[in-house]
């Protein structure tokens, strides 16, 4: 079972309620009624704000549910950023149409799998320096490593020590080489 699988059948999250739009209520999964209760602004650390609107149950107090649903001592509250979920369901949309479908699955395949090596292998989850200039150009002295790491593990493949090792001829190691420049160039 995948995340989002999991995630569909998970009471604690709101997408899987029953919302009626006539009344501003949700349903939650005990059938009770969590209604509109006000409007909230929030600031993040980076001084963005960000609306609420804040939904609270009816009762929670004798719910069986209540320990899957929730951890609050009181009803259960739920924010919804109505901006936030118009961006996300655009954003699937987008990401499940039949032409960027072809072109999601492709990045993951060619360009992806990369910048994980950067993060992961390599520990560059930021850049040190500001202004667009700047950063191509540090992105450029990563992306030269990255390629020159490449380039020295296969010679390190094909080094005479590495051959003996694994018996591999001479000359498709020249072979193997020659067609590594020409896919890095």
């Amino acid at each position: 079972m995948n995340k989002n699988e999991v995630k569909k059948k998970d009471i604690r999250h709101v997408s899987n309620w029953v919302y009626n739009e006539q009344d501003d209520t949700y349903i939650c999964p005990n059938n009770r009624k969590v209604p509109f209760k006000c409007y909230s602004t929030r600031t993040d650390k980076y001084g963005f704000l960000w609306d609420f609107k804040i939904y609270e149950c009816e009762d929670c107090s004798d719910c069986p549910l209540k320990a899957q649903c929730s951890k609050a001592k009181g009803n259960r509250q739920t924010h919804y950023n109505t901006v936030y979920e118009e961006l996300k369901a655009k954003a699937q949309t987008s990401l499940w149409s039949v032409p960027n479908e072809q072109i999601y699955a492709r990045r993951k395949i060619e360009v992806e799998s990369v910048f994980g090596h950067f993060k992961g292998n390599r520990s560059f989850r930021r850049f040190s320096l500001r202004g667009l200039e700047k950063v191509r150009t540090e992105f450029g002295i990563v992306a030269m490593v990255h390629n020159l790491l490449k380039i020295a593990g296969i010679l390190q493949l094909f080094s005479p020590e590495q051959r003996k090792m694994k018996k591999i001829p001479k000359k498709n190691s020249t072979f193997f080489f020659g067609i590594f420049i020409l896919v890095t160039y």
